[in-house]
């Protein structure tokens, strides 16, 4: 088994703790629960089924007709990014 010391910043790990209790979990096993959650969805993204799904839907997307989407500004000025401040 591998042992691994992070540090956190103390609001992360007041609200890890939080979460933890909630569940009824201590946080070793609250963060182990989601080291193994995590690991699964890395597992399943890689998934050459998923793959090939998102490559159809990228193919699909791109065969569009873009013509019809609203045309960008290859600039901005300085007035369209601060346009919200004063």
């Amino acid at each position: 088994m591998l042992m691994v010391t992070v540090q956190l910043d103390e609001r992360i790990a007041t609200a890890l703790r939080e979460q933890a209790r909630a569940r009824g979990l201590s946080l070793e096993a609250y963060l182990r629960a989601v080291a193994e959650t995590s690991q699964n969805t890395v597992t399943s993204a890689v998934n050459h089924d998923n793959v090939a799904e998102f490559d159809t839907v990228l193919d699909e997307l791109f065969a569009a007709d873009t013509r019809s989407l609203p045309t960008v500004p290859l600039t901005y000025s300085r007035e369209d990014i601060y346009s919200d401040h004063d």
